[in-house]
């Protein structure tokens, strides 16, 4: 949609077969989906719905105030945490999962916001439960064959939780792998890794295909619903905003302003290359989190930025 419009912004006049979607197209593809659901066998949804569940903290304590913030990732330190999670795997799954395993920076960024988060809002006193799940939104366009373009909604979600323990407590991780990366975190990450890649490897196309099936079949759908307890993760990173738009000149940056929900997190898209991430967290988690050793340690210093 960014880039049509951006387009349209530069030339007005420009011909309908040019610009990068058009109205024939996303009914072309809309058609694809309803035959693709009208000839697959019904799969479950793989989710339950579950009520919105809004903070009953007082919001007028200026401790519970959402806090917007913005960090840089330290490239080097992504990759110590994705080389020591891809030893862990291949110790755990069979040879034939692990050869088509792709430790992508988004899930591993997923896994160290929910990690760091949860401890940070524990330490600030704002979670007394042991437990908390991360919710990640994912894209099926792909398993649904449909190109990038398409416009419609084409996002499900994945719920993780954060005290999985696949990786056994006494396992250990060279040290040179671990470059200052503490061995209980190594763990904790690499066993919330392992949960979702199953979680998303269940996401094929057979499953996605069965999916609008059950959709389809549907008299009322009124009871159909993502979780949405927990910590929220979505990627934006690859998302093309970074646009000519004419007279109205170019995009110098991205972020999500004037968001009030605590618990999410945005994995932004950047004009240069590197990680950035949106993280809005009750102003005195947010706090626990920026003094948190693992985030510390993965985070550029002095890269927060709380305008947004």
């Amino acid at each position: 949609m960014s880039r049509t419009l951006a387009q349209l912004c530069c030339d007005p006049d420009t011909p309908l077969h040019e610009l990068p979607t058009s109205s024939d197209a996303q009914k072309r593809m809309q058609a694809h989906l309803l035959k693709l659901g009208s000839s697959s066998t019904p799969h479950p949804l793989r989710w339950q719905p579950k009520p919105f569940e809004f903070s009953d903290l007082d919001l007028t304590d200026p401790r519970n105030t959402t806090l917007n913030r913005r960090f840089r990732i330290r490239a080097e330190k992504l990759q110590i945490i994705q080389d020591a999670c891809r030893m862990r795997l291949q110790g755990a799954l069979s040879a034939s999962q692990f050869q088509d395993t792709y430790l992508s920076p988004s899930l591993i960024l997923a896994a160290v916001f929910g990690l760091c988060t949860h401890r940070a809002r524990q330490a600030a006193g704002l979670e007394v439960d042991g437990t908390a799940n991360v919710i990640i939104a994912i894209n099926l366009r792909k398993q649904l064959g449909l190109s990038a373009s398409y416009m419609g909604n084409s996002l499900v979600t994945i719920e993780c939780p954060l005290d999985t323990k696949i990786v056994p407590a006494g396992t250990t991780i060279p040290g040179r792998l671990l470059s200052g990366l503490p061995l209980d975190d190594a763990r904790s990450l690499c066993n919330f890794v392992l949960v979702a890649l199953q979680e998303l490897q269940s996401y094929n196309k057979n499953h996605a295909a069965g999916m609008l099936a059950t959709l389809g079949a549907l008299t009322d759908r009124s009871s159909v619903g993502l979780a949405s307890s927990g910590l929220w993760f979505s990627d934006t990173h690859k998302m093309d905003f970074y646009q000519d738009f004419g007279p109205l000149g170019e995009v110098q940056d991205f972020a999500i302003p004037g968001n009030e929900f605590a618990g999410l997190c945005w994995m932004l898209a950047t004009k240069s290359p590197g990680y950035d991430l949106q993280i809005a967290l009750e102003r005195a988690a947010m706090g626990e989190l920026e003094r948190d050793p693992l985030f510390q340690w993965v985070t550029d210093p002095g890269s927060s930025k709380s305008k947004l």
